[in-house]
């Protein structure tokens, strides 16, 4: 991961220029979510020429995108990329080691699911606010 991480900061002059470039380049879902594929995709497209000239391999790439916590439909979220990316060499074991909530669903999973709630069972204010 950190050879991969090495050649992204060197493209880029700092977090938020690669989290624009990140964000040009992938549509995150309505929860900020992309998936393994997207990601997979625009980390290839970075490191191609490495790639050719065999300087990284297909291994240190999955690697890389290991490092990551997808939850079960294979998204992760696209803020945390940036962060994992620019995380100090020497910390990068303590991030990975962070426990993580997964991230939420794609946005199209709930859709068929009926919601039917009273003003009476809502208690919790933030409860009311979401389904206002």
């Amino acid at each position: 991961m950190i050879k991969i991480n090495r050649k992204l900061k060197k493209k880029f002059k700092n977090e938020s220029e690669f989290s624009s470039k990140l964000k040009e380049n992938i549509t995150a879902d309505k929860n900020g979510n992309v998936t393994v594929d997207q990601l997979r995709d625009f980390v290839l497209s970075m490191v191609e020429t490495d790639m050719i000239n065999q300087s990284i391999s297909k291994r240190e790439v999955e690697g890389f995108l290991s490092a990551f916590h997808y939850n079960a439909y294979g998204s992760t979220n696209i803020d945390e990329i940036s962060k994992l990316i620019y995380t100090r060499d020497d910390q990068i074991s303590n991030k990975l080691a962070e426990r993580k909530w997964a991230n939420p669903p794609p946005e199209d999973v709930n859709k068929e699911i009926p919601v039917e709630l009273k003003d009476s069972d809502l208690h919790n204010e933030r409860i009311k606010d979401l389904f206002a």
